[in-house]
This record gives C-alpha cells, sequence and structure tokens, in this order.
C-alpha cells in the first residue's frame, strides 16, 4: 500500500476512534446529567448559569499522588506540564503550591453531590459550591484546586497566604486564571484555590494584557474565556488582545497600585477590594 494511503487510512481510523470516545462520553455525561436532574439540579441550571457542558478528555497524565477522595491526581497532559513549571518557579521563589484536586469525572461529581445532600445540605447550598455533574471545570482536566502548608484546604483563608499572592502575579504566564472571583457570573462561591489552565499559547498575551492592568488582576474568566473547556482556544494577535484589555480596563489602568486579584469584565467597573 502506497505510504500516503496508508497514512490515509490511519487518520480514518483515528478520527473513528475519536468518534466514538466522543459518543460514549456524551452518552455518560447525558446520563450523569439526567440522574443530578432526579436529585433535584434544576432543569434551567445551566442556561441560568450561563454554562456549558464540558467533556471529559481522552488523555490524562498523574501529577503526583492521590486527592482527599483516594482519586489519582491527572490532568490532560499539556496542562500537567504548566502546572509542573509553575510549582516549580513557585518554589523558586520559596511558595510551595500542591494540588488538593484535579480531574473529576462525571460520576465522581455525581458521588459529591448525592453525599452532600444525603447529609442533609439543601440543592440550592451544594450548587453554590459545587458544580453539577456534567457542567464541573474538574471533568475537563484542565482545572486545580491548589493549596499550600499552613492554610486549610479548600477555605476562603487560602487568599490571605503567600501563595494566593504569588498566583495572582505569575499565573497568568503559565495559562492558569482564577475561575470563580466574588460575584461571578456562574454564581459560584468565592473560591480562591480554584485556577483552571486555558492553554499555553496565550500565556504571552495574557501577560501583556495584565500589565495593562493593576497587578494582579486576572483577564476576566467569563467574558474572556467561557468555560474551562477541553476544546483549544485559537491564538489571536496581539495587537488584538492589547485592544481588547483597553476595552475591558480602562477604570483600573488609574488604580496600578492595585492589589485587587478579583476578574472584571467589560460590563462591570473596577472593582474596589
Amino acid at each position: 500500500m502506497p505510504r500516503f494511503l496508508f497514512a490515509l487510512a490511519m487518520l480514518a481510523l483515528a478520527a473513528a476512534r475519536t468518534a466514538v470516545a466522543t459518543a460514549q462520553d456524551d452518552d455518560r455525561s447525558g446520563r450523569a446529567i439526567e440522574t443530578a436532574f432526579a436529585l433535584g439540579v434544576p432543569r434551567d441550571y445551566a442556561s441560568a448559569r450561563g454554562l456549558s457542558g464540558v467533556r471529559e478528555p481522552q488523555q490524562l497524565v498523574r501529577i503526583g499522588g492521590v486527592d482527599a477522595l483516594g482519586y489519582d491526581q491527572r490532568l490532560t497532559p499539556p496542562a500537567a506540564d504548566a502546572w509542573l513549571r509553575m510549582r516549580e518557579a513557585a518554589a523558586r521563589d520559596g511558595v510551595e503550591l500542591h494540588a488538593v484536586s484535579t480531574f473529576r469525572s462525571f460520576d465522581v461529581q455525581l458521588a459529591i453531590v448525592r453525599g452532600k445532600l444525603t447529609r442533609g445540605e439543601s440543592i440550592e447550598r451544594v450548587l453554590r459550591v459545587s458544580a453539577a455533574p456534567g457542567y464541573s471545570e474538574h471533568h475537563s482536566g484542565r482545572a486545580v484546586d491548589i493549596g499550600t502548608p499552613g492554610y486549610a484546604a479548600l477555605e476562603e483563608e487560602f487568599e490571605r497566604s503567600p501563595a494566593f499572592a504569588w498566583l495572582r502575579r505569575n499565573a497568568h504566564f503559565y495559562g492558569f486564571a482564577l475561575s470563580y472571583p466574588p460575584g461571578n457570573a456562574q454564581a459560584m462561591s468565592y473560591e480562591p484555590w480554584h485556577w483552571c489552565w486555558h492553554g499555553d499559547e496565550h500565556s504571552a498575551l495574557l501577560s501583556a494584557g495584565a500589565r495593562r492592568g493593576p497587578a494582579g488582576i486576572m483577564p476576566p474568566h467569563s467574558s474572556w474565556y467561557g468555560a474551562c473547556k477541553p476544546a483549544t482556544l485559537p491564538l489571536r494577535p496581539l495587537r488584538s488582545i492589547s485592544r481588547r484589555w483597553r476595552r475591558i480596563a480602562p477604570t483600573c489602568s488609574e488604580s496600578p497600585d492595585s492589589n485587587c486579584a478579583t476578574n472584571i469584565s467589560p460590563r462591570t467597573p473596577c472593582p474596589t477590594c
């Protein structure tokens, strides 16, 4: 068989396998979402919060030990590489970062929601601190809940840590952004520990944009990236990003000494922290 025909056959086989995996993933996601509806998750949950379903990645790699639930800590290969580089950079600055929680499957997220309901929490309270199955950023294999010694894991006190201060200054260099600032559009509780990788192809552009606003301001999660999704984001020219940042943060450029770490959007003023 000529080489080009063999190559075409391999491409067709890979595409077929991807299609099958995607269909299976969508099927499992659909079952998890329907089960969540049966547990009380409102059927307008996604539209009310502006969320899209998140697919599980086809490839994950281990980045360390196990999480608090006993599951292997795993991320997609590019997110894992970015996380390890960021952790090493923080260590060189004397800051220790560790992963508390990483990839979570649909079934694990469903078990978390079901467990909280069993303990007597209302579905409204559960959905303020845990995304409904099928919509969690952790499904993407790009989200990391970050901890540091001396501060309770998954608690707001993390924002007072040197680790959080380091992240808000440097995380964007590695493609990570804070997902749930105070008053976020997704109606989630403030989670200073929850960071999501959006792609190294944006890191230099994010850094250039971030320097136009006050120190520590992260590019806005909801208006710039949307949800933390496994799809690759298109690369945009630097001038385009620069112009967009000027539209997003004109009021913040007047406060270069601000330490505010809250994300902003084109429709909200520069927050006071």
